[in-house]
């Protein structure tokens, strides 16, 4: 005889999964609909990930979380400016800084969208610490992966701790607390919208003057082509990627085994040096230095797209101060 409902297990599991807000009802409608143990998986496949968006949905401050975005990417940016600026110039370097921002971002939403209802102060530091969390997790992932492309571990710490406490201050600053002493709703929008105009400014300065300053730090090492023989003979240098171009000058961009890079100026007749590079195995990448604008252009996407987004959030504010979007 079938019984009146899912297996225990399988109901608990489902449960674990369903944001707190609304898990009674999700549970009762799927108990409603079962008919068996497969049935009742499929439909709480789909129905889940569904709730789980519609919770996100309800929760999201669009302007608290662009800001909050701004400062996690910013962190990391920072952080890089500081211990490795010829990361910001390296390959996709701002798309790789731009990983363990999205992750955190990420975990900002889950952790608003699951929180406990009638609990505001464990929402405000819940966020921001499952964010940071999530962050490390995917940079974990990605050592695991492919060890080039994850982000220096120095370099992340410095970025997930401060990420977690400029997240926390943005939040804390759009809470329903700080627009006590407005008079109506209007009042209180024109607050918010001020708040975030004034932030999303000095984020945007900030990143503009690090974006700058990153090419003109001197970090990253040049070698004379002696010094690159020598480094390569010894072990030194792991990746090279060299640049060809018409003008009969080589440039070669080197990785060091310590995870620093290095610049060197290959003879226009370089194959001593690619074989030497292939004896010793190292990784050799040869591509047209005409690619490098396009290359620098995808490696700016992620600043792009935010200023695109707060740019276009901007403008839909302006016209409805009162519009929340999204949240």
């Amino acid at each position: 005889m079938m019984g009146s409902g899912p297996p225990k297990t399988l109901e608990a599991f489902v449960a674990i999964v369903i944001p707190p807000a609304c898990r009674e009802e999700v549970l009762g409608d799927l108990h409603e609909r079962y008919t068996s143990a497969a049935q009742y998986g499929l439909d709480a496949a789909t129905t889940v990930p569904l709730v789980i968006l519609s919770r996100i949905h309800r929760t999201a401050n669009s302007r608290a979380l662009l800001i909050q975005a701004f400062a996690f990417y910013l962190s990391f940016l920072f952080a890089a400016w500081l211990n490795a600026a010829a990361l910001l110039r390296a390959e996709y370097g701002l798309l790789r800084l731009a990983i363990p921002a999205a992750a955190a971002m990420l975990g900002v939403m889950l952790a608003d969208a699951y929180a406990s209802p009638g609990r505001p102060q464990l929402k405000l530091a819940l966020g921001p610490g499952v964010g940071a969390g999530l962050a490390l997790v995917s940079q974990g992932l990605a050592w695991l992966v492919s060890p080039d492309f994850a982000v220096p571990r120095l370099i992340l710490f410095f970025g997930c701790s401060a990420g977690l406490f400029l997240s926390l201050a943005v939040r804390i600053l759009f809470s329903p607390a700080a627009g006590q002493g407005a008079k109506d709703k209007d009042d209180y929008m024109k607050l918010l919208n001020a708040k975030a105009a004034i932030m999303g400014v000095i984020l945007v300065c900030v990143a503009a003057v690090l974006w700058v300053s990153a090419g003109k730090h001197p970090a990253e090492a040049k070698l004379t082509y002696s010094q690159f023989l020598a480094s390569v003979e010894s072990g030194r240098i792991s990746s090279v990627t060299i640049l060809g171009s018409n003008s009969g000058t080589v440039t070669a961009l080197c990785r060091l085994a310590d995870g620093n890079t290095a610049r060197t100026v290959l003879p226009a007749d370089y194959r001593d040096a690619l074989r030497t590079l292939q004896d010793k195995q190292v990784n050799i990448e040869i591509r047209d230095s005409s690619s490098e604008p396009l290359r620098l252009l995808a490696n700016s996407i992620p600043f792009l797209v935010l200023m695109a987004f707060w740019l276009f959030m901007m403008q839909r504010l302006r016209k409805d101060p009162r519009q929340r979007l999204l949240g």
